[in-house]
């Protein structure tokens, strides 16, 4: 089954295409390269709900939108439509990819206000985009979390 994630390659993101079985074959190769010695730092590797996220991304995400990822970003990276995972991973950027409307943090629960604050500033304006925030269940064992969950609900983000 191929996911076709973005219909409307717009400022942002790029159309990619991405089945589950390709985001675990990227990160097995990942997990190679981590046995291998030739990735220079630590990594956080991802599995288990590229199902879900395939589904998602194709479902909820725009072309406009902003995804907002923890430590383990690779799927979220990828599905975003940035091709240079490997090569990011190989430079030691594991745990801070950056791109068009992509931000990710080493801290767990490091994006959540920021994901809020970029929401309230797209709300302020009259946008149009979405926020889209990923965090592990780490996250949700700290004060950030329920302080960005009821910052979201009290002004409708």
């Amino acid at each position: 089954m191929i996911v076709r994630i973005l219909t409307n390659c717009q400022e942002g993101f790029h159309c990619t295409r991405m089945t589950p079985e390709e985001l675990r074959n990227q990160e097995l190769k990942i997990k190679e390269l981590w046995e291998s010695g030739e990735i220079p730092s630590l990594l956080h590797l991802c599995g288990g709900n590229e199902e879900w996220l395939c589904r998602y991304f194709k479902e909820h995400v725009g072309s406009s939108d902003w995804i907002f990822a923890s430590h383990r970003c690779h799927f979220t990276y990828t599905l975003a439509g940035h091709t240079d995972l490997i090569d990011q991973v190989l430079m030691g950027r594991s745990m801070f990819l950056y791109g068009p409307r992509f931000v990710c943090s080493a801290i767990v629960g490091g994006v959540l206000s920021i994901a809020c604050g970029k929401a309230l500033g797209i709300q302020l304006r009259g946008g149009a985009e979405k926020v889209h925030c990923f965090c592990g269940d780490g996250a949700t064992d700290q004060g950030a979390f329920w302080e960005a969950v009821r910052f979201a609900e009290a002004r409708d983000l």
